[in-house]
């Protein structure tokens, strides 16, 4: 019995993961290639001005290992960045273009469960200077572990290819097109919201 209770110390390090872990960096943005060829059809021009919101450099997963996006950016600098090198990649960023496109990151978030997987959840408003403004939601799922560091690790691993999606969610907004119009006199409904699952 005492080495069982001897052991129990050693289980909580194994399943949550040290405090003395070092952070583990998210991988930089590449752009998607589904999300270059639409953005490509789309075409036009669109410029990115600032997104706000969330300004976390990290977040804590599990016993205290801080998942952090690379190169010491926010989350939201580092999703502002991936909308531009997405737009950069198809052809269509401009600077000075009649639109720009901005940001507010309203929740970035992850969960790394024993048994049930994690997931990452984003969600975002983009705003057009035509006025027009579209809400999306990434719930991007992953596979997780029962050893904390194993399992922060994969948390890490999985942001990327979750602003990948949230990116793609966006394109894929029905009404996305409409915030690169530069007169929307006929446009009507100032504001939608879209909510994506997953995407591979």
């Amino acid at each position: 019995m005492r080495r069982l209770f001897a052991l129990i110390p050693v289980l909580v390090l194994i399943l949550t993961g040290c405090n003395t872990t070092p952070p583990v960096p998210a991988l930089r943005y590449a752009p998607l290639a589904d999300n270059t060829m639409a953005l490509f059809r789309i075409g036009g021009a669109v410029d990115i001005g600032e997104f706000t919101g969330f300004s976390k450099r990290e977040i804590t997963c599990r016993g205290g290992t801080e998942i952090r996006p690379p190169d010491n950016k926010t989350y939201t600098q580092y999703i502002r960045d991936a909308f531009f090198d997405e737009l950069r990649q198809a052809g269509i960023f401009r600077i000075n273009a009649p639109v720009t496109l901005t940001g507010e990151v309203t929740k970035v978030d992850f969960t790394s469960g024993f048994v049930s997987g994690g997931e990452w959840i984003i969600i975002i408003t983009l705003h057009s200077s035509n006025g027009r403004s579209i809400t999306v939601m990434e719930n991007y799922p992953f596979d997780t572990r029962w050893a904390g560091n194993v399992a922060c690790f994969n948390v890490a691993q999985a942001f990327a290819p979750a602003v990948q999606g949230l990116i793609k969610g966006t394109i894929n907004h029905p009404e996305f097109k409409d915030l690169l119009i530069t007169n929307t006199t006929h446009l009507q409904n100032p504001g939608t919201t879209f909510h994506l699952d997953v995407f591979e």
